[in-house]
């Protein structure tokens, strides 16, 4: 959702990648236990504004799967976009044994706890991985 995030990912501004407002019903976004960052759990009646990224190339969804990790797979999922309305999208979901703490997780409180050092940190290891790969 952050596109400072995005674009320390993907390796290029967030700013061209095509991005919109964009609605998932039937889940909470809560913390990942013992992290700084979300995870969806399912709710019946839950419902979560997220963005709709597209015109992703595949490098970038390479780096995108590859930061994710092996603890989350990409689903398909209905999503209703802010200027496309009712459409499909990929979606990162956790497997089953990561586990999600308690706490909601908004935008607006991880920006102010945590984005500074989170994004220390994915500078840091895009950064190690270009000096052993170069």
């Amino acid at each position: 959702m952050d596109g400072d995030v995005l674009g320390a990912v993907i390796g290029r501004p967030a700013s061209t990648v095509r991005r919109q407002g964009a609605f998932v019903e039937g889940y909470r976004r809560v913390y990942r236990q013992g992290a700084s960052y979300p995870i969806l759990v399912p709710m019946p009646d839950g419902r979560i504004e997220g963005v709709l990224a597209s015109g992703l190339r595949p490098a970038d969804t390479a780096r995108l799967v590859a930061f994710e990790g092996s603890d989350y797979d990409l689903v398909e999922v209905p999503v209703r976009a802010a200027r496309r309305g009712p459409t499909r999208a990929m979606i990162f979901m956790p497997r089953s044994e990561v586990m999600a703490s308690l706490e909601e997780w908004t935008l607006t409180n991880w920006i102010r706890r945590h984005k500074r050092e989170y994004l220390r940190r994915i500078r840091y290891a895009r950064d190690l991985l270009a000096y052993v790969e170069g």
